[in-house]
């Protein structure tokens, strides 16, 4: 603020104080020099007012600051290594093998779902073989291997885990191979491959609706050891068509690495 400056013989004196703002506006006038000096001193009632003022805008701050602070705790306390639970290793080496191709036939292929449970432990499981040197960064993907929050593209996953994975249980895809009667489809999710699995698993699992039993994932409902060429070469009969239109609810799942709008298989399915 510009400061008042008088003629000679003329002082400083405030005129009102105004408590329409936070912390209180002054307006000054020069007065002359016999002014009262009390006439020119701020009220008592106002200076309590301005300093309860004061200490709220304080309080107000640091209450901020704590509430931001304790968000960002909250969302990242899940974003650290999980390591494996009952059940998650013995899918790692099937006791038997089954018939992938057989398995397929058999079940409807808009119940090749997965569900809530399976993503959570698939995501375990991927953090597993990240730390056990199973899924390593490549000159495609160079992601960072102490990285929960992101994570290894789906194009990594899907050659060095997925794929190895049920070949060994009979090149069934992940959803049968957890699943082997299948799950009705509520959920069809569309994303990118590009993507890292960590923060596609986060994404899914928080937006996942209430009652949902299954939800359809490209990479985890096809068989990716088997001919998916021969799955989709009729459009409006592959896997894709039908769990779309038996699906009451579709999730459209963004991520930080490519806009899922430039998706072929996103504009084809907008029609």
């Amino acid at each position: 603020m510009d400061p008042c400056v008088c003629r000679d013989g003329l002082v400083v004196q405030a005129r009102s104080y105004s408590e329409f703002t936070f912390f209180g506006a002054f307006v000054f006038e020069c007065c002359g020099g016999d002014a009262p000096l009390r006439d020119c001193e701020l009220p008592e009632r106002h200076r309590r007012h301005a300093q309860v003022f004061r200490t709220l805008a304080v309080l107000f701050l640091v209450c901020g600051i704590l509430g931001t602070l304790l968000t960002t705790c909250c969302l990242n306390a899940r974003r650290r290594y999980l390591p494996l639970t009952h059940g998650d290793a013995e899918l790692l080496v099937p006791k038997q093998q089954g018939d992938g191709w057989a398995l397929h036939q058999a079940v409807a292929l808009e119940r090749w779902c997965v569900s809530l449970q399976d993503l959570q432990q698939f995501r375990r499981l991927v953090m597993h073989a990240v730390s056990g040197g199973v899924i390593q960064p490549n000159e495609r993907d160079m992601f960072d291997v102490r990285d929960f929050h992101v994570g290894p593209s789906v194009y990594t996953v899907n050659e060095h885990f997925i794929k190895p994975v049920t070949a060994a249980a009979g090149k069934m895809s992940w959803g049968l191979l957890k699943n082997s009667a299948g799950l009705p489809c509520d959920v069809f999710v569309t994303h990118c491959w590009a993507e890292g699995i960590y923060e596609f698993i986060d994404r899914v699992e928080s937006s996942w609706p209430s009652g949902a039993r299954g939800a359809y994932v490209c990479f985890l409902s096809n068989p990716q050891n088997l001919d998916i060429g021969s799955l989709i070469a009729r459009p409006s009969e592959s896997p894709f068509a039908l769990a779309l239109r038996s699906s009451p609810m579709v999730l459209v799942l963004p991520n930080s690495k490519v806009s899922i709008y430039t998706r072929l298989w996103w504009r084809s399915a907008k029609r």
